[in-house]
Formats: structure tokens, sequence, C-alpha cells
């Protein structure tokens, strides 16, 4: 079951007031619903930046490990680790594949069957900036289901099995599946509602497009691994947040137009 305790207030890039959400704490491990925006470690070109990290310790007065990471455009639930004991048993848990993460994942297009699986190894393209699909890459296997189909898009529930940099991002981009919103590996930085709903008409003709979501349409729902304490399977869940809900609301009412 998840518990949700409270929240870490803190702001963000553009001065927008963000919390952190707390799923559960104990004295071994921390689960925290992580903001879209926010990187989980210290990045080089920003090591001054207010992290999940750095902000989960401010909160506790207490040093975290960390196990797993999201992309700063990711959103949902990061586990962290207490302890050098609950550190060193959840990353095996991690590389013997004991640990299942869910994810949904709002793609351009629709995958012809109603599940699937992407077997396919990763390493980084040669021009450095992002990883792609080689075939003396690391392997990498995801694994994928349809939700929900909106027109020429759709939601997917996705699995990964391994843990390589952008691997779903990397895996749907290769079979014709990237994010709905992914600048990197699809076409999009940001999707307007007058992409979406008919007949759209802005009453100022020279104001912006009203964005819907602006960052990846990406979400990491859920996380299965055994509590390092009692070795007992537990499961906990991150709420959609709001972006996300909201694409998904336009997408309902006028997914079959698009």
């Amino acid at each position: 079951m998840t518990q949700h305790i409270t929240g870490i207030p803190f702001r963000d890039k553009h001065h927008r007031k963000q919390t952190i959400g707390l799923i559960y704490q104990d004295e071994q491990i921390l689960i925290v619903d992580k903001p879209a925006g926010l990187t989980v470690i210290p990045d080089r070109w920003n090591p001054e930046a207010d992290t999940l990290q750095t902000l989960c310790e401010g909160y506790l007065n207490n040093r975290l490990l960390v196990v797993h990471r999201l992309d700063r455009d990711t959103s949902g639930i990061v586990l962290f680790a207490r302890d050098a004991e609950a550190h060193r048993f959840l990353n095996e848990c991690f590389q013997s594949r004991d640990v299942q993460k869910t994810y949904l994942a709002i793609v351009d297009g629709v995958p012809r069957e109603s599940e699937g699986e992407i077997d396919a190894p990763i390493e980084r393209h040669p021009g450095g900036k992002k990883m792609w699909v080689a075939r003396k890459g690391k392997a990498a296997l995801t694994r994928y289901q349809l939700v929900e189909k909106y027109g020429t898009l759709s939601l997917l529930k996705v699995f990964p099995e391994s843990g390589r940099t952008h691997q779903i991002r990397v895996h749907l981009a290769s079979i014709g599946l990237p994010l709905l919103v992914d600048p990197l590996y699809g076409t999009r930085d940001r999707f307007d509602l007058s992409e979406v709903k008919s007949r759209y008409r802005k009453k100022d003709p020279f104001a912006e497009n009203p964005a819907i979501i602006e960052r990846l349409t990406l979400h990491a729902a859920a996380l299965q691994f055994p509590h390092p304490n009692s070795r007992e399977t537990r499961e906990f869940s991150a709420p959609l947040p709001r972006d996300f809900r909201a694409t998904l609301k336009q997408l309902e009412k006028w997914g079959r137009d698009f």
C-alpha cells in the first residue's frame, strides 16, 4: 500500500512553488514522488542547484544514498537508501532484476499489437548527446502494454527490465513510438491545446498557444522491490501529476480528432 505522508516544498527554476511528495519512509529507505524539472543528483552544468537528493537530505537532516535515477524531465517514484547496508541490498536487487518498474508513457503513434517487447542493445551515440540502439551496445529489454488509444496517439504502460540511460525513450522511438513530448528522441518540446482541440481559436491571435504539457510525457508510476529489512516484497506508487492528468483529459475529450 502507498503511504503518503506530507511533502517537501521548494521553488523550481522559474521560482514557482513545487512539492516533493513523500510516499514512504522508515529507518532504511525513503521513497519520494519527484516532480518533473528536478534532477535526482547534481549535474556538472549546474552543481550548486537544488536536486532531489539535496532537498530530501535537508528535510531529513540525514545523508541519503542513491539507488536509481530518473531523467530531469520525468516525474514519479524514486527510492533512496538511508544506510550502507540497505544501499548494497537494493543495488543487488536492481542488478538481479528483482525490482519491477512501471511507467506510464504518452506516445506519438499506436502500437500494432496490444502488448510487446523491445529487445535491443543501447549505447551512446557517436555525437555524445544521446543514446541509440546499436548492435555493440549493452543489452536492454523493455516490455509495454497498450492502455488507451487517442486517434494517432496512445497511452502505454511500460516495464523496463534493464536500466540503461534513456532506455524507455530510446526503445519506444526505435519502433516508431516516441514520447509525445521529447525534443531529443521525438519531434516536440511541448504539446499545445491547439494541436488536439478541434476548431480551437485563440482570443488573442498574437498570444502564445497554451501548452498542456512542456516536459517528457513519461511518469514513473510504481516500484515493486524486496524491503532490505524484512525481504518482503513491497509495492509503492506515485500519483499522476497535474500536467500529465490534464494531457490525458484533453486527449480523452478531443483525441479522436487528432
